[in-house]
């Protein structure tokens, strides 16, 4: 849900909702900044602005309580009745919506728009503001579905998994001397030294991952959705290094 506020934030404004100078500037910004509010210039309706807000609450706890809740406040703040779009349902009776022809003829014309040369006025290349918030709630919904259908086949098709990570017998593969690690494992010490209290060897135990991995952007993005990793990632031994 939270990268559902996310893709939300960027298609109301154009841009997502942190940026900085590296990765780690911009992880950080996700952990600890508020986020900020919309442009007064892009006329976004309060009770939507709340929806993202929501969405993108710092805790679970502040979050909508499933996917159905944040397709009712959708409903709710976009003033469409819940029917009028399908909800998440089982994931074993999902079904392809049919996109109406005069909403097709938007996002037809959208795109045609989209590819005009770029001197001109953004405000000019967004779709009618009724079509936009049916398109985004569209989008939503179907993503919406296709996450519940990935869960799906993912709690019964997939066989289950050892709680404990285990420890790779060797690298994936290896790309200028450096190591491509499974997010998971590599953060796996880390969360476990700081379950324990002690967040300065949690921040070196990660620390040491890093400095072998070549994938260090992924590995920092999943480290981010940790709480147990909220304080080591700003350990300033950790924090230095991932700058550099």
């Amino acid at each position: 849900l939270y990268a559902m506020g996310v893709i939300l934030y960027e298609l109301l404004s154009g841009v997502p909702p942190f940026t900085g100078a590296v990765p780690f500037d911009i992880l950080l910004a996700h952990i600890q900044k508020p986020v900020p509010p919309f442009s007064p210039t892009l006329q976004v309706p309060a009770a939507l602005e709340a929806v993202v807000r929501t969405a993108l609450a710092k805790t679970p706890d502040g979050r909508h309580a499933n996917a159905e809740a944040m397709i009712a406040a959708l409903h709710d703040a976009m003033g469409q009745p819940s029917g009028s779009m399908p909800g998440v349902g089982s994931s074993a009776n999902i079904a392809v919506q049919t996109i109406p022809d005069d909403l097709a003829g938007d996002i037809s014309a959208s795109l045609a728009t989209a590819t005009a040369p770029k001197d001109t006025n953004t405000d000019d290349l967004l779709p009618p503001t009724s079509s936009k918030r049916g398109l985004i709630l569209a989008l939503v919904v179907l993503l919406l579905a296709g996450g519940g259908f990935a869960a799906w086949h993912f709690l019964l098709r997939t066989p289950p998994v050892d709680p404990k990570p285990p420890v790779p017998e060797g690298p994936v593969k290896v790309t200028f001397g450096k190591t491509v690690f499974e997010p998971v494992q590599a953060c796996a010490q880390s969360i476990k030294l700081a379950k324990a209290g002690q967040i300065e060897d949690a921040a070196l135990a990660l620390k040491g991952k890093l400095s072998l991995a070549s994938n260090v952007d992924a590995i920092l993005a999943y480290a981010a959705t940790q709480p147990e990793l909220a304080k080591v990632l700003t350990e300033p031994a950790l924090a230095e290094f991932v700058k550099q």
